[in-house]
């Protein structure tokens, strides 16, 4: 190696939960609920409660052996509301009392509806204040998991349409409510590495914010999300990567997140509720059996909820008391960035040497394998703030074993971060967790051969890993929180710290720092979403 001189239907949504570790809800004093009472009885499973402005609740019951929906009038019995003679599902009401709902023809037919050119995959539709039923979304993808804007203007959904292939999810959507079958607006993530989707976008109550359930990272869970309107393609994860969490709903007022969640050491799928910027959570004790996607009632009050302790999904609801005073969980800092360690290329064959942020140089010494190692490097204790490495080199040839790029070794992990290609010759960002599981981000495409390229990646806090690779688009995987890095012990340069996984190629241009690199913006915390104030 040279170094040279020279930059919960199958159809649509599949929800699997891994093991997750264990965690305690926080603040336990700042909210309380009451005894469940149980509002729905009889034949079939109900779920996906919506409560509507007049308290009236719409939900999905499947006793045909199909969904239909059916609204639960205050101090009234069950009713269908919606009965498309295929699935109709997960309900959502607007401000007037409209409903807003999810249309999917039985999967037995699906083929004939390829085969047929059909448009009816599982398509938005909306019922109106007279009764008739009018098409929103079509296609044969799936549209769903809609809710309402709280202007009324606007339905937030996701779609599977546009994915790239088989088994990619889905991504978040929104539709124009005055317009039958109108434009739908996509907002595409950054791309990933692996499989991930969303699910259940929901807007504040003052438009400003957008929560959603996705899915990606090592774990494979669901976890909530969290971006300003403006810029959604840039979030904040919520929940913990070990935690599943899915269904959130905003309180009235905004300030509180009710939704689905799932740690280790639980009975089963619950009910938490959330003070983001805060950072409190809390587990609401509503009972025996799994609890599933709350609804709020218009004051507040009340959620409403799916349970399956008689056997069958029903709804029950809870009163809720939320403190209106409590004090927050957790203050937000910005750590400030700074360049710690860059490479000094020297004439060809020449030792590099590395420029620590106080000036000081050392040399490399020359590794086993024709590698570089700087030992004792110091500045690189990010603790668990974040990190980044920047690297320009070449690779010259793809091997079946990786080639290191760039390594940051530390006491008890055999690599904490590095660069390395794969067998398909993609670049890999990887990092660890505190249990020392590894973390990975991959490029899209191969590196190209024989040319200069610069890759830049991220590693925050919550163990999000950010990754840009010249020429490609980004990548970003969520997963759980990053390890504690003290002082390094070694650092790399075309190769591991032993006798393997040697670069085929040359590094032209290295950059270690803590925060973040020149030009590249930090990811919004929850405060700063909130426009709480953030110490810096």
């Amino acid at each position: 190696m040279a170094i040279s001189s020279s930059v919960h239907l199958a159809s649509c949504l599949a929800v699997c939960v891994l093991a997750c570790m264990p965690a305690v809800s926080q603040g336990a004093d700042w909210v309380s609920c009451g005894t469940a009472r149980q509002l729905t009885f009889g034949a079939g499973n109900d779920s996906e409660p919506v409560v509507g402005p007049d308290g009236t609740i719409a939900f999905q019951n499947d006793e045909s052996g199909r969904y239909v929906i059916k609204c639960l009038k205050p101090g009234g019995k069950p009713e269908v509301l919606v009965d498309a003679k295929d699935h109709a599902f997960q309900p959502t009401w607007t401000q007037d009392g409209r409903l807003v709902y999810v249309v999917r023809h039985p999967m037995e037919t699906a083929a004939k509806a390829i085969e047929s050119g059909s448009e009816d995959g599982a398509n938005l539709w909306i019922r109106q204040l007279d009764g008739t039923q009018v098409r929103l979304t079509k296609g044969l993808w799936c549209d769903y998991t809609p809710s309402i804007a709280p202007d009324g203007k606007t339905v937030w959904f996701v779609t599977t349409r546009g994915r790239r292939k088989v088994g990619d999810g889905a991504h978040l959507a929104s539709l124009d409510l005055s317009n039958a079958v109108g434009d739908v607006r996509e907002y595409t993530f950054a791309a990933y590495s692996s499989f991930s989707s969303a699910a259940s976008p929901a807007l504040s109550p003052d438009g400003r914010l957008l929560v959603w359930a996705q899915v990606d990272g090592t774990y494979g869970n669901w976890r909530l999300h969290l971006a300003s309107t403006s810029k959604l393609t840039t979030s904040v994860s919520m929940t913990e990567g070990s935690m599943s969490a899915l269904s959130p709903r905003w309180s009235p007022d905004g300030k509180v997140i009710a939704f689905t969640g799932f740690r280790l050491g639980d009975p089963g799928w619950g009910v938490y509720v959330m003070d983001p910027p805060a950072g409190l959570m809390r587990r609401l004790e509503v009972g025996p059996g799994n609890s599933r996607n709350p609804a709020w009632s218009a004051d507040g009050k009340r959620i409403v909820f799916e349970s399956n302790r008689s056997g069958l999904y029903k709804l029950y609801e809870v009163d809720v008391d939320i403190r209106p005073d409590r004090a927050g969980g957790r203050k937000a800092t910005r750590v400030q960035s700074r360049v710690e360690g860059t490479l000094v290329v020297g004439e060809p064959g020449s030792a590099p040497r590395l420029r620590f942020a106080d000036g000081e140089l050392i040399t490399a010494e020359k590794g086993p394998v024709g590698n570089w190692l700087f030992k004792e490097p110091k500045g690189l204790d990010f603790g668990d703030g974040p990190f980044y490495v920047k690297a320009t080199f070449t690779l010259n040839k793809v091997k079946k074993d990786p080639q290191v790029v760039v390594g940051g070794y530390y006491p008890g992990m055999m690599i904490a971060w590095q660069f390395h290609t794969n067998a398909e010759g993609k670049l890999c960002f990887t990092s660890r967790s505190p249990e020392g599981m590894y973390l990975a981000a991959n490029s899209l495409s191969p590196i190209p051969l024989d040319v200069p390229c610069q890759a830049i990646g991220i590693h925050e806090p919550d163990g999000t890993l950010r990754f840009w690779v010249e020429g490609q688009q980004p990548v970003v995987m969520h997963h759980p929180k990053a390890a504690f890095l003290g002082q390094a012990r070694m650092l790399t340069i075309g190769g591991s710290d032993g006798t393997v996984y040697p670069l085929d190629g040359t590094v032209h241009a290295m950059e270690v720092g803590r925060g973040y690199p020149q030009g590249v913006e930090a990811l919004p915390t929850v405060e700063e979403l909130f426009n709480q104030e953030v110490e810096r």
